[in-house]
């Protein structure tokens, strides 16, 4: 992906993320969360795993609140969070959080 494709993709996310923040579309939805889990996605390819692990965060609440725990979306943003945390070194989050993204699937 060319470096402009990718700032024009994060610049949009991050709109979307302020409008949701300002009420505008709401926080507590699927395509929040959608857009969420995608922008921490390419944040994560650019190495900004700190960035990215808070935003999956974020999507794991609203997935936990829109879905509910045992539920594969939130299983699904469970081990996406798992590979960051492995990124950072963090081997025993990653493996608990992994171990229960496994018991849910």
């Amino acid at each position: 992906m060319e470096r402009t494709s990718v700032r024009s993709w994060e610049k949009s996310f991050r709109s979307l993320r302020v409008s949701s923040a300002s009420g505008l579309i709401g926080r507590e939805n699927d395509a929040t969360a959608s857009s969420l889990n995608n922008l921490a996605l390419l944040l994560r390819e650019r190495g900004e795993n700190a960035e990215a692990e808070r935003m999956y965060r974020e999507v794991l609440e609203i997935d936990m609140r829109l879905y509910g725990e045992e539920h594969v979306r939130t299983a699904t943003t469970m081990n996406n969070l798992s590979t960051v945390l492995r990124a950072e070194g963090r081997l025993d989050e990653s493996e608990t959080m992994t171990r229960r993204t496994l018991e849910i699937r």
